[in-house]
């Protein structure tokens, strides 16, 4: 293998001075060249670099005199090299500049790094903007000069200018039209909106600035909003004029209008909503007003059994269908020369001028509503002397300017439903009075067989007590069924008394404390709440009208099942209430074993048992029991559950006071 050497050589001589040889000292220098070659290779790669950069690279002396000069300068300045090395860059940079330049050049000389942003002049007269980052060159512990990187930055400017600009001009126009424009983050939080946006939705800019557009629109609407949204987000694809109403700060309904479309930051990524929004309270009213005028005409149309009618505002008619012949036996003329005096009873009569006049009344008032109509029901003569009953249903008719000019109206013939009515009304009573005979037979018969079961029970047990282990295994196992089977039905005796009684021995309702009620049927569970660990909570309660009694049977029945049907984990039972559309929402929680939902409507059937009574005792009376005592005070029970889940029990009582 070759090697690089390095070779020194002196002459010999003898004692006379005469050359008599030479000597040499021969060094590998193999590594010292490839270091040399190298460095020379690297700073060949880095030259390389610098003059291929589209920024320039620079340095100077301490005077401020150009050294070196990246071969780029000539693409951005228009100065070849050459023309730059041994000047100032003072000479070419823009007057107003020059003092924060020159500022920021001693500064580097004091040894700190600078930046600035300066004009300097091309070689055609043309200001650029450049950005300048410097830094100081030290020769030992003396600045010598300074290195630096210009960056042209006037086309990056330019664009920002020409951003601000246009953001300025489309901020002006968003200000000026009368629609409200919008901006929303992806959890529907307002991040920016226009001054008509506040005027639209009725709050201050402070106010609306991160309100979730939420916050004014009821639960139906919101879902709705949500929909579309969501919609917009999954499918990038705007949503065009789809509605909704809102609720204003001061608490008016408005119907608006929006169109939304998604909001993506430089990545292409959705970071949220923009939109536009108009309130179309006034065009919704108008709608709604012609949509019953166009379903009037319909049912004129399409209706022909139901009778037509228009009267003016002396309550004359002026229109009636044919129909009415075979509705009530009148010709149209006879019909309209009856009036509406002799067309009705006189209790009919009564309660159609009342609806008249409170509508005529309000329009007085100034309380106009183009949209409104009536359905009474009214009792009509015929003319063979019957009369019939008419569903009517009747609005205002208006002229172009919106003023009344007399009553449109449909007449339909009902007797048919209210004869229904009649039958159902009696035949319910005749179920009530029914259902009172059973419960008072299931309440005789259950007490008439208390005194022979007691009977039986008492001798088997007398036998378990005095023959138990003196005959053989199956004498032993038979009066232990004996025993058992007496238990079990002593305790569906006494159940079945329980449930006839809600009916039967029901105390009057009256106000009671819930919070007492609770902590008698807790006191009454005590033992088991104690064997299994079982921890009961409950919400604040209120107080109800209500069999105090039949209450605490029905938190007592709840709880026992939560505390029977248990888990692996002790019970966590909690009973909850929230007031709702004027009733109360009772709930009774736990982390049991939960129910199929299939049973749903099965558990609440008296003797029904989802498991055998080697699993759980009982006798599927409870929750029959609690069902007919909700229904006492008029109210529901129902329960939601999945299995392995828990369950909570749901029932209502009226929010009222007696």
């Amino acid at each position: 293998m070759a090697h690089d050497v390095g070779l020194s050589m002196g002459m010999l001589r003898d004692s006379s001075g005469d050359p008599t040889g030479f000597v040499a000292i021969v060094r590998d220098i193999t590594e010292s060249k490839r270091a040399e070659e190298a460095l020379r290779e690297s700073e060949e790669k880095h030259r390389e670099l610098v003059e291929n950069l589209n920024d320039i690279i620079y340095t100077v002396d301490e005077n401020g005199v150009t050294t070196y000069i990246s071969p780029v300068v000539e693409s951005v300045l228009g100065y070849a090299p050459s023309e730059l090395i041994g000047q100032s860059f003072a000479d070419s940079m823009h007057e107003e500049d020059l003092p924060r330049a020159t500022e920021n050049f001693l500064s580097t000389l004091s040894g700190n790094t600078t930046m600035g942003e300066y004009r300097i002049s091309t070689k055609s007269g043309e200001f650029r903007l450049l950005h300048s980052s410097n830094r100081p060159i030290f020769e030992g512990n003396r600045v010598v000069g300074a290195t630096g990187v210009l960056t042209d930055i006037t086309e990056r400017k330019r664009a920002e200018e020409a951003l601000r600009e246009s953001e300025e001009k489309y901020r002006t126009i968003l200000e000026d039209i009368e629609d409200g424009y919008f901006e929303v983050d992806i959890a529907g939080n307002f991040t920016f909106f226009n001054d008509p946006m506040c005027g639209i939705i009725g709050y201050s800019r402070d106010e609306m600035m991160g309100m979730n557009n939420r916050q004014f629109m009821d639960k139906k609407n919101a879902k709705k909003v949500y929909q579309a949204f969501n919609r917009v987000y999954t499918t990038g694809k705007p949503s065009k004029e789809f509605g909704w109403e809102i609720t204003r700060k001061d608490g008016t309904k408005r119907f608006i209008e929006a169109s939304v479309s998604l909001k993506r930051n430089s990545e292409g990524e959705p970071i949220g909503f923009r939109g536009i929004i108009r309130d179309i309270t006034e065009h919704k009213s108008a709608e709604e007003a012609l949509r019953k005028s166009e379903e009037h005409y319909r049912l004129l149309a399409e209706n022909v059994t139901d009778v037509i009618w228009t009267m003016d505002n002396n309550m004359q008619f002026t229109y009636i269908s044919p129909s009415v012949t075979r509705q009530r036996g009148y010709s149209v003329e006879e019909a309209m020369a009856l009036g509406m005096e002799k067309s009705l009873t006189p209790a009919s009569l009564e309660v159609a001028a009342k609806v008249i006049l409170e509508g005529l009344s309000e329009e007085e008032m100034g309380q106009k509503d183009l949209s409104k109509s009536w359905t009474v029901e009214l009792e009509m003569c015929c003319k063979d002397g019957s009369t019939i009953w008419t569903e009517m249903e009747a609005t205002f008719l208006r002229d172009p300017d919106g003023q009344v000019i007399g009553i449109q109206g449909v007449a339909r013939d009902i007797t048919e439903r209210k004869r229904a009515e009649k039958e159902l009304k009696e035949t319910m009573a005749d179920l009530e009075r029914s259902n009172a005979e059973l419960e008072q037979f299931a309440y005789v018969a259950s007490h008439d067989l208390q005194e022979p079961l007691r009977m039986v029970s008492s001798f088997t047990q007398l036998l378990a007590q005095r023959y138990k282990g003196k005959l053989d295994a199956d004498a032993d196992d038979f009066i232990t069924f004996a025993v058992d089977g007496a238990n079990r039905m002593q305790r569906l005796i006494n159940d079945l008394l329980t449930y006839s009684r809600v009916g039967t021995r029901g105390k009057p309702l009256q106000t009671t404390y819930c919070e007492a009620v609770i902590d008698q049927s807790l006191d009454n569970l005590k033992l088991a709440i104690e064997n299994c660990g079982a921890v009961i909570t409950h919400d604040p309660l209120p107080s109800v009208m209500a069999d105090e009694s039949q209450l605490v049977q029905l938190f007592q029945n709840l709880i026992d099942n939560a505390i029977k049907f248990r888990g692996d984990q002790p019970p966590r039972v909690h009973v909850g209430v929230e007031s709702k559309d004027g009733e109360w929402v009772f709930s009774v929680h736990d982390n049991g074993i939960g129910i199929d939902p299939e049973h749903f409507d099965r558990i609440f059937v008296i003797f029904q048992r989802l498991h055998g009574k080697q699993e759980y005792a009982g006798t599927g009376m409870g929750l029959a029991t609690s069902k007919k005592i909700v229904e006492r005070h008029a109210g529901r029970i129902w329960v939601e559950s999945k299995p392995g889940k828990g369950a909570t029990f749901y029932f209502t009582m009226p929010n009222i006071r007696r």
